[in-house]
């Protein structure tokens, strides 16, 4: 399986760096704090891997070979090799957002003790399973769409239904970031998310 790093990634990466060298410069943490901030954002980063894990585990269970892995800005893409089934493809895209329930009810237990790391996981686990779950073409919930409209409708009224289901999640994505900023300048986070979403859907990318 190929590995393809979207540009974006790179770029995120080197304003982390930058972002984190000026908090290091201005606030001076200890490094008792850093450790605490660092196990607890790594937290976040096992709630991706175990969502592109489900869905590399329901391929290899459904003998679906991928082709690449493409890691973006909001999480990767599996790329799948050859032509399957619309039932075989509708199980690789519910693997991710299953793998976010099934961990997530797995620390429960923690998290609800008010282990800090348990919390952190468990909204990061939900709302990475909940936004891919969205109806919209690039994510899981749009390849999922797809299979089953295709499927039981036909391909001509899948893409047109997933067209529709796009540009409304997407309009009122946008719509919400946009008025969350003005207003009080917090969800910069939605608002990038959906401008993802938009400059994907601009350019064609599939799901």
């Amino acid at each position: 399986m190929g590995l393809r790093i979207h540009g974006g990634v790179w770029l995120l990466g080197v304003l982390g760096g930058l972002a984190g060298g000026l908090v290091l410069l201005r606030w001076r943490p200890s490094v008792e704090e850093l450790l605490a901030n660092l196990g607890l954002w790594c937290t976040v980063a096992v709630a991706v891997l175990l969502h592109e894990g489900g869905h590399g585990l329901a391929a290899a269970c459904l003998g679906v070979r991928m082709a690449r892995l493409r890691p973006e800005l909001f999480g990767a893409r599996l790329e799948l090799a050859g032509v399957i089934s619309y039932p075989r493809e509708w199980w690789v895209a519910a693997g991710g957002p299953l793998a976010n329930l099934l961990s997530s009810v797995a620390v429960y237990p923690w998290a609800a003790k008010g282990e800090e790391w348990a919390l952190w996981f468990l909204g990061a686990s939900l709302a990475l399973g909940a936004v891919n779950l969205l109806p919209v073409k690039t994510l899981d919930g749009g390849r999922m769409l797809t299979c089953a409209a295709a499927w039981l409708l036909g391909d001509g009224v899948a893409v047109r239904l997933v067209g529709i289901t796009t540009g409304i999640c997407t309009g009122l994505l946008w719509m919400l970031s946009v008025y969350a900023l003005l207003r009080a300048e917090q969800m910069l986070s939605v608002f990038a998310f959906s401008l993802c979403l938009l400059m994907r859907i601009i350019r064609g990318d599939g799901a």
